[in-house]
């Protein structure tokens, strides 16, 4: 039996209970080191007219290597899930264990969402290139228009499809690449709109965050990843049953 969006954040709630200060201090330092590679990024290979291919590799290591980290944080709160002790160094989980796979994947994802870009790369360029032909044209600003929203759409179903890479990898080293990816797709067939609606209902914690100027950030994205493993514990059919008092 499928559990549902309000389940599946109790379970979470109850497994972050006591751990809130490793899963803060996780949260810290993968934003302290996503920044350093984004510092690092603008600094050494900043966009714009001179962007040329040393740019576009440099970036696309910096984007390998945010990917990598975010590798850790999926392992982390699987980890704190299970039960399991959790160190900041396993962050860097992806570096160590099997960090080809870990590297294939993300390479996957980055190719899978430039093809999806294209389209919108190639429909803006051609805006720059014929600004005034095509702010005077209203045919050219509704193909725009489609081509931004069908873009965004398929990005949020790749990243549905692939939203259990992770997690797979982390429990079955044993399988290649490109199997992880076929099982992931396989995993969220028939589970898209559930996990959309369990990733769009954390919305309200987010905007609240925005009075704390994103303070609040810091105890609602450990929520936020707790609850995504735990959806993958679901569909592993590895949660526990509810007491009788409905809690876990």
């Amino acid at each position: 039996m499928k559990r549902s969006s309000a389940e599946l954040k109790s379970f979470a709630r109850s497994r972050l209970q006591g751990h809130y200060t490793i899963a803060v201090e996780l949260v810290l330092s993968y934003f302290a080191l996503s920044f350093f590679l984004n510092w690092i990024g603008l600094l050494f290979f900043p966009f714009g007219l001179n962007f040329g291919f040393i740019d576009i590799i440099g970036n696309m290591v910096l984007s390998i290597l945010m990917s990598m980290l975010s590798v850790g944080v999926s392992y982390c709160f699987l980890a704190l899930n299970r039960g399991w002790q959790v160190r900041l160094s396993d962050l860097f989980l992806a570096f160590r264990y099997h960090s080809d796979k870990a590297l294939c994947i993300s390479l996957f994802y980055m190719m899978a969402s430039s093809l999806i870009q294209l389209p919108l790369n190639i429909v803006y360029s051609l805006s720059l290139l014929s600004e005034s032909y095509f702010s005077n044209h209203v045919f050219f600003t509704l193909v725009i228009l489609f081509t931004v929203i069908a873009c965004f759409i398929l990005s949020i179903i790749l990243w549905i499809n692939l939203s259990m890479c992770y997690y797979i990898y982390i429990d079955h080293p044993d399988l290649r690449a490109t199997q992880i990816i076929k099982l992931s797709f396989r995993m969220m067939r028939g589970n898209k709109m559930r996990f959309f609606y369990l990733n769009i209902s954390f919305l309200g914690l987010i905007l609240l965050s925005m009075i704390t100027c994103f303070i609040g950030l810091l105890w609602v994205l450990p929520y936020i990843s707790s609850t995504t493993a735990a959806f993958y514990q679901d569909l592993n059919r590895e949660l526990p049953p509810k007491t009788e008092n409905g809690n876990f």
